[in-house]
């Protein structure tokens, strides 16, 4: 599972302003990963925490059906049923933090070597 909101009929700032303007989505988390997608913790949230999460969200998404925002809310309610599905599958949940705890350690070995160029 991929992990991330990937565009693909919406374009990137379209699903940044859905994301940050009714998602409350911080602009440095773009694109969220499914815990900021569903603004939950990590290590503390729990089935119906996680489920809880998803209902929430995709109301607020689903008041944009009607609206200009229409394929960027269908895009990340997409992306929605992904992340409730592997968070709510403890193997997946697990393989996922992993994939996750991975990319921050390139991302940050990255950073550190284009400070030194």
């Amino acid at each position: 599972m991929g992990g991330k909101i990937v565009a693909k009929e919406s374009s990137r700032s379209e699903l940044m302003s859905v994301d940050t303007g009714v998602l409350g989505i911080a602009a440095d988390q773009y694109p969220p990963d499914y815990f900021q997608l569903l603004a939950i913790e990590r290590n503390r949230s729990g089935v119906s925490q996680i489920e809880d999460a998803v209902r929430l969200q995709s109301t607020a998404l689903k008041n944009l059906i009607g609206t200009d925002k229409k394929r960027p809310a269908q895009v990340i309610l997409h992306s929605l049923v992904n992340a409730k599905a592997c968070l709510l599958d403890q193997l997946a949940r697990e393989g996922y933090k992993q994939q996750l705890a991975g990319s921050a350690r390139r991302d940050s070995t990255s950073d550190n070597q284009s400070k030194r160029a």
